[in-house]
């Protein structure tokens, strides 16, 4: 099918098709240009979804009763947490600012959310503006990267313990650690298990 016109049947930009998919709009442009002429697999029914289309037609197959064996449709919106309303549960939705989605049969176990990054603090380890995958879990092992409520804040943070102190550990050198002290607002919410970025 002609991407770009559908694109512009429904009214949408490049940028909000490229919102609703997870990539960046020069590459829905690409794609629209034929620039790219494989689809990224977890993309197709994200980019089926965003133009109110089958995956049957983003592939430009007859609408049958199939699909290829390698091409996987179900998918699990993960939440995306932004800053932690005081008092209220990780998942509460007065803390979620969007969905990030995932092939079905790729998803981790443990209920988990993504976080997006601003500072630059963990830097190189994680890029600036890169969504981070929390699996959620009280405590962590020293030395993984954990994601820590501070005072409703959610900061990404590598964990040391000694002792009975826990530091909250900056990749990026120009910063400070922070001394964890435990309380209703200043705790672990989850373990770091994976970066994605945009590029």
């Amino acid at each position: 099918m002609d991407l770009k016109s559908r694109r512009k049947e429904l009214g949408l930009t490049l940028q909000e098709v490229a919102d609703k998919v997870g990539v960046g709009a020069s590459t829905v442009r690409k794609w629209e240009n034929g620039l790219i002429g494989n689809i990224k697999q977890d993309k197709i029914p994200r980019l089926a979804d965003a133009l109110k289309v089958s995956v049957f037609d983003i592939l430009g197959m007859p609408n049958t009763n199939f699909l290829p064996d390698n091409i996987e449709t179900e998918v699990v919106k993960i939440p995306i947490i932004g800053r932690i309303a005081c008092g209220t549960p990780i998942m509460s939705e007065e803390n979620i600012i969007g969905y990030e989605e995932e092939p079905a049969s790729s998803a981790d176990s443990g209920e988990c959310f993504y976080m997006q990054t601003e500072g630059d603090s963990m830097i190189p380890t994680v890029p600036i503006g890169a969504r981070v995958k929390i699996r959620i879990q009280p405590e962590v092992e020293s030395g993984e990267i954990a994601a820590v409520n501070i005072n409703g804040e959610l900061t990404l943070k590598r964990v040391k313990k000694q002792g009975d102190t826990v530091m909250l550990i900056p990749d990026n050198r120009k910063y400070d650690p922070i001394i964890l002290h435990k309380d209703d607002y200043n705790r672990i919410i989850g373990k770091a298990i994976k970066v994605s970025y945009d590029l």
